[in-house]
Parts: structure tokens; C-alpha cells; sequence
């Protein structure tokens, strides 16, 4: 049997063919002789087995096979039969088997395709008759609503004529209660304007009298005070007169308190410089062996104050040049980006608290804030600095500006440009950085660091 995709392409074949050939042609006689007339292959074909729900035969569609069409089939096949029996010993045997190749053709192409359409031409019917009802119904309904329109209009319309009247003669009424109450009202209004009258008389006249009273009460009350004031004004003077005598008292304590502060705080300042004297003069006597420590504040933590640079210090430097070095020689900005996360990484594991303690360096910076804060920067390796903020609201959080009433700003502000210091203090916390960097760029930030800290310390350290 002969596949779908097949009987296809020959029915468009079959179809080009049947274009050219003889008008008087039947479709099945225009096949075989498109096939080469009537030989043994094509009478298999002819002949072929039909299955129950194929959609063709022979190129032509189940649904477009007609009456002549299947007599033209049992004719052409007959002949051709006739002509190779193929073992068929008898006509009569042959028209048997093309009978029955008929009924076959009907019952399993024409007949199901026939009935299928008959069912879609009763389902298209049954549509159309159940459009056709719903649209009688429909058009029913809408006259319907219309009459029950037209008669709530008549209803309505009746409904607003009562309706008017009887506003109109409730305003009729209303209209003339308003006109009674206002006629009333004047009239009250009228008796009220002379009582008020009345009343207003009355009150005059009782105020006046009390006016009369409470004059008459002024004038006494007011020549007893005089009598008073005169009895009274020599214990005011007396008064006066202590209060200042007091004033001048305190005014003349405080003055002596502020000598007393002023001799007390010459004293301290000259005390410290003698000692400082003494203490460099004393140095100068004695050689200071390697890696001695010189006492210049007091020790923290168990680690001493000396010119060498504490552990922690030489552990920062060293991290800092590292990460400086990676940068520099970082092929690109990836690799350059990588050394700023191991540097703070890197920090975070020497600053164990982030604080500094009795490290030493060199005064870069002394200045001050708008607002008269001390600022303050000192570096300790070059290009490596820490420092206070310069401003109020950089600092707005840190507080790493020195305190001008502090005796760090006095100590600060006693030194120089390039005086090598001792100083303590806390570095301000950083996500990025581990301890806070004030450069504005990441070159600045891995080859000049500035990182920021709140002092709690400072001293000078002999040259």
C-alpha cells in the first residue's frame, strides 16, 4: 500500500496532468494513462487495499469522489482485469473480485467521507438554527425591554409631574411660613434692639459708677504706696549700695583665682622645659647605647617609647610598601585593584587593636580648621603618612581634630616642621581599607597613603 506522502505527491501530479489531458476524461481512465495505461503494476494500484479512514485515492480526496467516478473505477478496472486475470480462470470470477474491490472503494473512502461531511453540514445547520433562535430570542427580549422601557418613561414622566406639583406647593407654603418667621423675627428683633437699649443704659450707668470706685480706690492706693516709698527708700539705698560692695568682692576673687591659674600654668610650662633641658643635657652626657630607650612619655601596653620603631610600626611600613610594590608592577588595572584587599587584609593582621603606640615619625603637617581645630600630620616612612582630617565635615563621625583647649593641641602647637615626635593613638575603622585612607584615587591610596587617625598622644623626641 502506497503511503500518504505519496498518493499525495502523485494527486498533484495527477492533477497537472489531468489540466492537459481530454476534457472527456474520467479522473480514474486520466490516472492510468498518467501511469502508463493499463499494465500489471498499475492494476495493483488500482486494485491497491483501502483502509478505513484513508483521506485519498488514486490522487483525488474521499470527499470529492462521486457516483460516476466509482463506476468509471469498476469499468476501468474491469477492462484491465480482463486483460491480465492473473490466474482468474473465469469473467465471471474477475467481475466478483472487481465487485468487491468496489464495495471496498465505498465502504472504507467514499461512504465515511460522505457521512463525515453529512455530519459537519447537520453541526453547521444545528449552528446556524441555534444562531437563528438566539438571535429571535434576543430580538424578543429587546422589544420587550423596549415596551417595558416606554412604559416606565410614561410612569416616570407622570411620577415627575406629581412630584412637581407638590414641590410647587410645598415651596408655596414654604415660601409663606418664611415670610410669617421673618415678619415675626422683625418683630422680635425690634423688642430685642430696645431691650437692648434698655440694658445698655443700665450698664453705662453702672460702669460709671465703678469707674467713680475704682478711681477714688487708685487715688488711696497710690498715696499709700508714695507714703511707702518714702519710708522705704533709705533701706534700698542701704541695699544697693551692699550688692555692689558684694560685686566688687567677687569680681576682685575671681581676678585673683584667674592670677593664681595664670602664675600656676607659667610654672608647669617652665617646669616641663627645664626638664626637657635636662633631660636632653642629661643625653647628651651619657651615650645612648644601640637600641636604648629613651623615656619621653609614658609607656603603654608593656612596650617602651624609644627613637627605634616599635614592631607593630615596622610590620605596617613593610605591608604598606608590599601592597605598593604589587601596584607598581601590575600589568593592569585588575591586577593593580587585587593589592588594595591583601594590603588591608594584610593590616588588619598587624593592628590587633587598630591603634598605635609610642610610634615614631616626622611632622609634615601643623594647621588648623576653620573652626580652630588642630590639625595634624605626621609621616613615618616616605610616602606613608597618618594623619587628623582637615576639616569639620570630613571629620564628622572620626573626631580625629584636636581639641584646642587640650594639652595635646598646647604640645602640638610647641613643635616644628620636621620634629621627629612619639605619638599614640586609634585608627578609624575601614570596610575597604581595614583603618581608614583619605586619598580621593586608588594610585594615591597604594602609593601615598594618608591614613587617618584620632591622637591620643604626642611628645617631642631629641634630634
Amino acid at each position: 500500500m502506497l503511503s500518504r506522502k505519496k498518493q499525495f505527491l502523485w494527486g498533484t501530479m495527477l492533477s497537472l496532468f489531468v489540466n492537459s489531458s481530454s476534457a472527456n476524461a474520467g479522473h480514474v481512465q486520466m490516472w492510468l494513462e498518467w501511469k502508463g495505461g493499463c499494465q500489471p503494476g498499475n492494476l495493483m494500484l488500482l486494485g491497491g487495499y483501502i483502509r478505513l479512514g484513508d483521506r485519498s485515492f488514486l490522487g483525488k480526496a474521499a470527499e470529492a469522489w462521486t457516483d460516476e467516478d466509482v463506476e468509471e473505477y469498476r469499468s476501468v478496472v474491469l477492462a484491465c482485469a480482463r486483460r491480465y486475470p492473473y490466474g482468474v480462470s473465469t469473467p465471471q470470477t474477475v467481475d466478483s473480485k472487481v465487485a468487491d474491490l468496489v464495495v471496498r472503494l465505498k465502504r472504507n473512502l467514499i461512504e465515511p467521507a460522505r457521512a463525515q461531511l453529512n455530519t459537519a453540514k447537520e453541526a453547521a445547520d444545528a449552528r446556524r438554527k441555534l444562531a437563528e433562535a438566539q438571535a429571535s430570542r434576543e430580538q424578543a427580549g429587546m422589544e420587550a425591554r423596549a415596551e417595558r422601557e416606554k412604559e416606565v418613561a410614561v410612569e416616570a414622566r407622570r411620577l415627575a409631574d406629581e412630584r412637581a406639583l407638590l414641590d410647587r406647593k410645598r415651596s408655596e407654603a414654604q415660601a409663606s411660613r418664611e415670610q410669617a418667621e421673618m415678619e415675626a423675627q422683625g418683630e422680635r428683633e425690634k423688642e430685642a434692639a430696645v431691650e437692648a437699649r434698655r440694658l445698655a443704659d443700665e450698664r453705662a450707668i453702672r460702669h460709671r459708677k465703678r469707674l467713680d470706685e475704682q478711681a477714688r480706690f487708685d487715688r488711696e492706693a497710690a498715696e499709700e504706696a508714695l507714703r511707702r516709698a518714702e519710708d522705704e527708700a533709705p533701706k534700698l539705698a542701704q541695699a544697693s549700695k551692699e550688692a555692689d560692695e558684694a560685686r566688687r568682692a567677687r569680681q576682685e576673687a575671681e581676678q585673683k583665682l584667674a592670677d593664681i591659674r595664670s602664675r600656676l600654668a607659667t610654672h608647669e610650662s617652665e617646669r616641663n622645659r627645664e626638664l626637657a633641658a635636662v633631660a636632653a643635657a642629661e643625653s647628651l652626657r651619657t651615650p645612648v647605647p644601640p637600641k636604648a630607650k629613651i623615656a619621653t612619655s609614658a609607656p603603654a601596653d608593656g612596650e617602651k617609647p624609644s627613637n627605634d620603631l616599635p614592631d607593630s610600626e615596622r610590620q605596617f611600613i613593610a605591608a604598606v610598601q608590599r601592597a605598593r610594590e604589587l601596584y607598581g608592577a601590575a600589568a593592569n588595572d585588575m591586577a593593580r585593584g587585587a593589592a588594595r584587599p591583601i594590603r588591608a587584609k594584610d593590616l588588619c593582621g598587624i593592628l590587633r587593636p587598630p591603634t598605635a603606640r609610642n610610634w615614631v615619625g616626622q611632622v609634615t603637617t601643623l594647621s588648623t580648621s576653620g573652626d580652630g581645630k588642630g590639625v595634624l600630620e605626621i609621616q613615618i616612612e616616605k610616602g606613608i603618612v597618618v594623619k587628623t582630617w582637615n576639616n569639620v565635615l570630613a571629620d564628622t563621625g572620626d573626631e580625629t581634630l584636636i581639641d584646642p583647649g587640650s594639652s595635646m593641641f598646647l604640645t602640638a602647637s610647641a613643635l616644628a616642621l620636621g620634629s621627629r615626635v612619639l605619638f599614640s593613638g586609634a585608627f578609624r575603622p575601614s570596610n575597604v581599607d581595614c583603618v581608614k585612607e583619605g586619598s580621593l584615587t586608588m594610585r594615591g591610596s597604594l602609593m601615598s597613603p594618608e591614613f587617618i587617625i584620632r591622637f591620643s598622644d604626642i611628645s617631642p623626641l631629641p634630634d
